[in-house]
């Protein structure tokens, strides 16, 4: 059994490093059930995310224990896998995290110190590199070289004061079991990893959602916030499946195959711009004014009201706003192959050009200019 890491001494100092040592405390002595996974499959993370959860949030109980607490005896698994003891490091202030590598880290926003606690055990020592740099409050996780193997999906636990951004290098693993309240949030993935919300996210400011490469990041319970931008280059996926509110605007960009869906948008302006064969997906959507712009072959879904909506389509691209309600909707078609479809009871207007294909619903008056495009009401 290795004991706690008494928190007097693994403080982290500005612009250090330190690995994680077994410190002798013999009166305060614990024992938990962790479960690290071992799958290093992408298509897995998903699935195996209950497990290595089940682990941490044994963890996160174990924490919150009194010091005199004794285990009587080491738990078994039901696999028959024995437990480890668990390091706990007290950390200084810091409200940004860069995560690099294949962790996997759950993220618990409490009130006073912020702490990183995992698995103890020999195997471990030396391989997890962590620093914190004070002159811009980043917090930095990483495997040391050499030694990522031995760091492949080790579960962490990492509590925090304040977070203001978020940064995924590689095929990490985060998950947030708790809301998160904050001023304002970026969230980065450059890579394969997940961000997984399971609560609901608050930020008084703007929230920014981004995903370069293949990752994903997913808003189970929705989120709120001044401003929210979302944004895409690669095939990674970006998932709101409770209520989006935007005091302002919501803006959604991809570049290449990537994929944003929200089940249900409040907002003042949204505003869509696809470059590549991206996708779209805006259910139950209440907005003032909507915006769509696609360069090349992406694919737009739309459902609810909107005000006044501009749909622009260059390329082969499609917009199927049949189901989004609109007083007045302006077109602007370009191209051969692409297609809008809308709905209006007002008024329809600008250019359908070089065989577009305009579709719509609604008693709207049309005022358009047609060159070699074709019109019909469905």
């Amino acid at each position: 059994m290795c004991p706690l890491v008494h928190p007097r001494n693994s403080t982290i100092l500005e612009g250090t490093t330190f690995s994680l040592q077994e410190h002798q405390a013999p009166s305060h002595k614990y024992h938990f059930i962790l479960i690290v996974s071992s799958s290093k499959a992408q298509a897995m993370k998903l699935c195996m995310r209950p497990l290595w959860l089940g682990c941490l949030y044994l963890a996160s109980f174990a924490l919150s224990l009194p010091l005199t607490a004794h285990a009587s005896t080491a738990p078994q698994l039901a696999t028959g896998t024995t437990v480890d003891d668990l390091q706990t490091i007290q950390l200084e202030a810091f409200h940004k995290v860069i995560i690099m590598g294949n962790l996997q880290v759950q993220i618990v926003q409490k009130k006073g110190k912020p702490s990183l606690s995992l698995p103890a055990g020999n195997h471990l020592k030396e391989a997890l590199e962590v620093q914190l740099d004070h002159r811009d409050g980043t917090l930095s996780l990483r495997p040391r070289r050499g030694k990522e193997q031995t760091c492949e999906n080790l579960p962490l636990y990492l509590t925090v004061n304040e977070l203001t951004d978020l940064e995924i290098l590689g095929g990490g693993d985060v998950d947030f079991p708790k809301g998160i309240q904050t001023n304002a949030l970026c969230v980065q993935v450059k890579g394969s990893g997940i961000i997984y919300f399971e609560q609901a996210v608050q930020a008084q400011g703007n929230l920014s959602l981004q995903v370069m490469g293949s990752g994903h990041i997913e808003l189970k319970k929705g989120a709120s916030c001044l401003a929210y931008e979302g944004r895409i280059n690669g095939s990674g996926t970006i998932n709101t499946e409770g209520k989006l509110r935007c005091t302002s605007k919501l803006n959604a960009e991809m570049s290449g195959s990537g994929r944003i869906s929200f089940e249900h948008i409040q907002c003042m302006a949204q505003n869509i711009k696809l470059q590549g064969s991206g996708k779209y997906y805006g259910i139950k959507v209440r907005a003032n004014t909507t915006q769509v712009n696609i360069l090349g072959a992406g694919k737009v879904y739309l459902a609810g009201k909107t005000h006044q909506a501009n749909y622009t389509v260059q390329g082969s691209g499609y917009i199927d706003a049949l189901n989004f309600q609109s007083e007045q909707v302006e077109i602007d078609g370009r191209n051969s192959g692409s297609t809008i479809r809308c709905h209006s009871d007002l008024i329809i207007e600008g250019k359908i050009r070089n065989n577009c294909t305009l579709e719509y619903t609604g008693k709207a008056h049309l005022n358009l200019k047609v060159q070699d495009g074709n019109v019909r009401k469905i």
